[in-house]
């Protein structure tokens, strides 16, 4: 690297013009790590990057300007961000810059994945588990509902679940499948927990495509949704029943 004193910085130029892009976004329960690249601002130094992450909290601008921290500070076009909450949203931005000053910064926000709970995870008003043959979903509905009121709509990339009862059509769930399933065989029952004294619809699906590898097993039912993090799900099958939840 040529030293910018030699030149007497008569060849560093600003980075103002520059930009920095985000690329391998690689996410787990606990970290995210980051991968970005830009031109060389200047032909004769390396870039220098700054890299700030906060949590996404839906703050307004003010209150976000005050909660970046800084996390890294160097050469490298990665950065692995550690020890962050589980199913959180992030926002990062990062910069170059150098002696002559600072690029404008590319913002980003990334989510950490779920831990597995029965091999399934959470996502808007619903939960859901699988095994390697099924996925049950399982989401709150009115306390005087009953199952007439109650409507499920199953094709095989998708799912509107609804309530037609008081007079009004609710969705009380709706989406798109991230993988197939065989919408002839599709069970469902509306469930009083005895726990919480609340009404739940459950729902078990079959999986078109059953799943006995790590790297098949469903990470998200609904696109979009939230993903859990695979490296805690089975390396082969998963058996047995669900749990009623």
């Amino acid at each position: 690297m040529v030293d910018k004193t030699l030149f007497n910085e008569t060849l560093v130029s600003p980075p103002t013009n520059t930009r920095v892009k985000f690329t391998i976004i690689q996410t787990q329960s606990d970290r995210i790590i980051l991968n970005w690249e830009a031109q060389k601002a200047c032909r004769w130094i390396e870039n220098m990057y700054e890299l700030q992450i906060c949590k996404d909290l839906n703050a307004n601008t003010d209150i976000l300007d005050a909660m970046w921290e800084e996390s890294y500070r160097g050469e490298e076009c990665k950065y692995d961000c550690k020890d962050l909450v589980q199913a959180t949203r992030y926002r990062f931005r990062v910069r170059i810059f150098n002696s002559k000053g600072t690029s404008s910064w590319t913002t980003g926000e990334f989510e950490t994945r779920q831990e597995p709970v029965q091999n399934g995870g959470s996502g808007p008003g619903y939960i859901w588990r699988q095994n390697s043959q099924e996925i049950q979903l399982c989401l709150e509905c009115r306390a005087d509902a009953r199952p007439k009121d109650i409507v499920v709509d199953c094709k095989p990339l998708g799912l509107c679940v609804s309530d037609k009862g008081m007079g009004e059509n609710k969705i009380l769930l709706a989406g798109e499948f991230t993988k197939p399933v065989s919408h002839t065989d599709i069970a469902w029952i509306l469930h009083h927990d005895k726990k919480d004294k609340k009404n739940k619809v459950l729902i078990v699906l079959q999986k078109q495509d059953p799943t006995s590898k790590q790297k098949d097993h469903w990470r998200s039912v609904f696109k979009s949704h939230p993903f859990i993090d695979p490296r805690f799900l089975p390396h082969g099958l998963i058996p047995g029943k669900f749990e009623v939840v």
